[in-house]
């Protein structure tokens, strides 16, 4: 029986240490480390991790994580890397890694690895606008600012009168967070608010309102007047307006009238402004208001007349074009027109047009 014993012990001992011999020849599946995500847009990411063990297969489990739509995949590659699509927007989600060496073995999986995609999610609430301020103000106008979400799309921004300063309302939907108002009433008190719409098209509710002033006095000395007022480039349908200004804080409101009740108002204008979509021989007056910080506005007037109709015009050029040279110029070509002998061109930014 002895002898049975120490067979028996002597061959769980061999296999013992054929066991160990065969794990350090064969190598032990390790786990992946050092996961991380690169590449995070709205709706894909890549997904990376670190391994030891050549020539394995890594079997990559991807889930949603908290709010999230339901998601759970598992894909399989020979990379150390994933890239994954169809994510949502703003969302989070998690994955880990199994490594599957040769010869059949695996290693456990890794612990989760949580990250969240770039954008708004499509049921996100739409935050409101904070820190709602008049940034500068003259005794008749007044500069609003806030500060918006990185997701906004548009704000509507609205104004209104208190107490017995005479009605005012003004409404307005901007994409910028700040908006110049005119035609306020010196020492008025007034208010605004403004609410935001989000680009997953979810609107928050308004803000507060918020209380001003724009002046602390109605006596207050007249703010400069204009100078070198001048209608240029007349045209029969369009001029050009040029002054010379003054001040950095002073804000100027241009109108053209035909004295008939209609009216094109620029606010705020800056020099030179062009003005078209007048009618031909026609006489208009010009007046340039100047709003400053310490003064009541002033007001320049002039009068000119638009040129006669043109019954035989020349063709109108055709396939406009302009190729970016860098970030500030631009080569502008367009084709030729038949017996022209020279081309007048205007160019002008989205808010003067």
């Amino acid at each position: 029986m002895r002898s049975i014993y120490v067979m028996c012990r002597r061959l769980f001992l061999f296999f013992c240490i054929l066991t160990s011999f065969l794990q350090q020849g064969l190598g032990q599946c390790e786990k992946a480390t050092d996961l991380s995500v690169s590449e995070v847009t709205e709706n894909a990411v890549t997904l990376e991790w670190a391994s030891s063990n050549a020539q394995a297969i890594y079997e990559v489990e991807i889930k949603s994580k908290g709010r999230t739509p339901k998601l759970k995949q598992t894909i399989s590659t020979d990379l150390t890397s994933l890239h994954f699509e169809g994510l949502v927007a703003g969302s989070e989600y998690r994955f880990r890694v199994r490594t599957m060496c040769e010869g059949g073995s695996s290693s456990g999986s890794t612990k989760w690895s949580v990250f969240e995609t770039a954008g708004m999610n499509p049921e996100e609430d739409c935050p409101k606008a904070t820190g709602l301020s008049v940034v500068s103000a003259t005794m008749t106008t007044a500069t609003l600012a806030w500060t918006g979400s990185p997701y906004s799309s548009h704000y509507e921004v609205e104004v209104r009168s208190k107490g017995n300063t005479a009605t005012y309302f003004f409404e307005k939907s901007l994409l910028d967070t700040a908006v110049t108002i005119f035609g306020l009433e010196p020492n008025g008190k007034y208010h605004f608010r403004v609410r935001t719409t989000c680009i997953n098209s979810a609107v928050s509710g308004s803000t507060s309102w918020y209380a001003f002033r724009p002046g602390d006095s109605p006596e207050q000395e007249t703010c400069p007047f204009v100078e070198d007022l001048m209608a240029d480039s007349i045209t029969n349908t369009s001029v050009v307006v040029v002054w010379s200004t003054f001040g950095d804080n002073t804000v100027y409101e241009l109108t053209v009238s035909d004295g008939q009740g209609n009216d094109m108002v620029v606010a705020p204008a800056s020099p030179p402004q062009f003005i078209q979509g007048l009618s031909p021989d026609t006489e208009y007056e010009v007046s340039v208001v100047a709003h400053c910080e310490d003064g009541v506005p002033s007001q320049v007037n002039l009068f000119f007349t638009t040129g006669e109709e043109i019954a035989d015009t020349c063709s109108i050029p055709e396939n406009l074009d302009a190729s970016m040279l860098d970030s500030s110029s631009f080569t502008l070509s367009w084709d030729p027109v038949s017996g022209a002998e020279s081309y007048d061109l205007q160019i002008n930014d989205l808010d003067t047009v």
